[in-house]
């Protein structure tokens, strides 16, 4: 039984040596220290804080712990959290995000193998606290992978990354807008807590960019471009299709994009209309449109609004699909101007009287959502 291993971490069968009372007195302090929220759960599970996290860091759990704490505290605390979460229930789902991690280490010889045990440990101690089946679902779907870092590291494809965090906000509850919005939360302090900002070594650094004077963390250009495609996939749905081969899917009239819709006639008649991502075409057996990869693209997601920009050309788009920031300042390209935003810059082309954006010349790739894009 589950109850059973975790009651040999803590020494005694069936009680932690605290009482919810005292947890969320502590929590609800004026004075709330992350140290004295893991020094109250190190009371039954010091081992497991005390213990090694595995990384190339040499933190102890306790240290890594309270450093993400510690992110938390600076950048997020003062914010509302996505889903409805409250304050104090993520600060202890964050002091207990990997006590797993030692247990993990010593039956497999692998910290990679964490959710697992972390999981069992999280589910029976916030049972035993009394804490609402929703909430420990949401606790245990968070710390069942690390799907986010496995996606910016490249190990995971945007629709396997989309896919997999479908089935835990499933888990968990909750949409999977809600889901991403507050694992993006979780991911940014815990790896952030890898970094000088947050008092340690130099490590994922480059994943972010801090302004602590404001209390803003965000992740690196680069980074933020890749996990915009997550944000707007979750916005987008059920509009939104993740294509990872050359085959044809079908999509409805009203999904197709606005340059497209132009070219109607043409598709109607046969032709396959190409984009630089995209190529399109009306099935006359079946009456459907259609679309697919274009050559050399491996994996591409597709929104009726969206464009995966991968070089430093201009692309047209509608005027409604600039941002709404271009489009206060429209007279500046009307004009002739340039804008320039983060990662992409806007102009009016003079020639086809047609907008148009490009990225900018630090950002390797991206995709271009109005509503998302910066």
């Amino acid at each position: 039984m589950v109850w059973n291993r975790v009651s040999k971490l803590i020494g005694k069968a069936n009680k932690l040596s605290f009482t919810r009372t005292e947890l969320d007195k502590m929590l609800e302090s004026y004075e709330f220290a992350p140290e004295a929220l893991v020094a109250l759960f190190a009371r039954d599970l010091g081992k497991e804080f005390d213990a090694s996290s595995g990384v190339r860091e040499k933190y102890s759990i306790r240290k890594h712990t309270l450093m993400v704490i510690g992110q938390f505290e600076k950048y997020f605390a003062a914010r509302a959290l996505p889903a409805n979460v409250s304050k104090t229930f993520f600060r202890i789902f964050l002091a207990l995000h990997d006590v797993g991690k030692a247990r993990a280490i010593e039956k497999t010889g692998d910290r990679h193998n964490q959710h697992r045990y972390t999981v069992e440990i999280m589910r029976t101690v916030l049972s035993q606290l009394a804490f609402s089946e929703h909430e420990i679902r949401i606790a245990t779907s968070l710390a069942s992978e690390d799907v986010l870092g496995s996606y910016v590291r490249g190990l995971y494809s945007g629709r396997r990354a989309t896919k997999q965090l479908g089935e835990m906000a499933a888990e968990a509850g909750l949409s999977l807008n809600e889901f991403l919005q507050l694992s993006l939360v979780f991911y940014q302090v815990d790896a952030g807590s890898y970094t000088e900002d947050a008092g340690g070594r130099k490590s994922l650094d480059h994943l972010f960019a801090f302004d602590a004077e404001s209390g803003r963390m965000d992740f690196s250009i680069n980074v933020a471009a890749k996990i915009d495609q997550l944000k707007i996939y979750a916005e987008a749905l059920p509009n939104a299709i993740w294509l990872d081969d050359h085959a044809w899917h079908v999509i409805p009239y009203e999904n197709l994009k606005a340059w497209v819709k132009e070219n109607k006639t043409k598709l109607d008649n046969g032709e396959i209309i190409k984009g630089s991502t995209f190529r399109y075409r009306y099935d006359s057996q079946d009456m459907k449109y259609e679309v697919r990869l274009s050559h050399g693209i491996k994996e591409a997601l597709y929104t009726p609004r969206s464009i995966l920009l991968l070089d430093h050309n201009w692309h047209d788009i509608v005027y409604d699909d600039l941002e709404e920031w271009v489009k206060i300042d429209s007279e500046e390209l009307d004009s002739g101007g340039e804008l320039k935003g983060n990662i992409f810059s806007y102009r009016r082309n003079h020639a086809t009287g047609k907008y148009q954006v490009r990225l900018r010349g630090h950002v390797k790739e991206a995709l271009y959502a109005p509503g998302i894009s910066q």
